[in-house]
């Protein structure tokens, strides 16, 4: 004898709301400008917001270009030099970002 669950073959998935449009959230902008310095950082581990680009993660020139052009692409923007070479923490960089760039 065959036993079905009648809940079960009528049952359908929830539909899904969020679109490539969806913002993300404050935290998963942190966590996206913080994967992007891993990144191109020589330091893998313990980076976090009040990480010193320069002192901490030994970011030179090279390495602070590289930065620039994964968050361009990243975030859809273009940085200006002149507005990145007065960040000097992780969270100085977020705070660009949402401030002159309106990024979410």
């Amino acid at each position: 004898m065959r036993i079905t669950n009648p809940a079960a073959s009528t049952a359908t998935a929830a539909p899904s709301y969020a679109t490539p449009e969806t913002p993300p959230t404050a935290m998963k902008m942190e966590e996206k400008v913080i994967s992007i310095i891993q990144s191109n950082t020589e330091e893998k581990a313990g980076i976090t917001l009040r990480s010193d680009l320069r002192k901490e993660l030994r970011l030179d020139s090279f390495g602070t270009l590289m930065v620039i052009n994964a968050l361009e692409d990243s975030f859809g923007i273009a940085l200006e030099e002149a507005d990145f070479a007065r960040v000097n923490t992780v969270n100085d960089v977020v705070s660009l970002l949402r401030e002159k760039y309106a990024c979410a």
